[in-house]
């Protein structure tokens, strides 16, 4: 599976996991001038932004391990113009999914409310 299959394959684990935990699936790859949002869902009354990080070999570490700051200032700023855009006015979260694929069943990690 190349790069982009494993991505592909990974959000759309990601999104079967946040179903089974009760989310909403909102929208998926929105795209802006400051990058994309892999996934958008709704928890109850919030909004909840997911980064999904998929490795198909744990060879260079977990998944997560690959969030370089930039990474992450470009999802803070995909979510603000998201926001402006959309005019949202509900609480929000930015989440990371991480997936490792060479565990059988897939290793999924769901990390909430991230920081930067």
């Amino acid at each position: 599976m190349d790069k982009q299959a494993t991505g592909q394959y990974g959000e759309k684990l990601a999104r079967k996991f946040l179903k089974k935990q009760g989310y909403k699936i909102a929208g998926k790859n929105y795209r802006t001038k400051a990058g994309e949002i892999d996934i958008i869902a709704r928890d109850k009354e919030s909004l909840v932004f997911v980064e999904v990080k998929t490795r198909s070999s744990a060879e260079f570490g977990n998944p997560e391990m690959n969030l370089h700051p930039r990474k992450l200032q470009n999802f803070r700023a995909a979510t603000q113009i998201y926001i402006s855009e959309k005019n949202i006015r509900c609480a929000y979260s930015l989440d990371v999914i991480s997936i490792d694929l060479s565990k059988k069943p897939p290793d999924i990690v769901h990390f909430k409310n991230i920081t930067m």
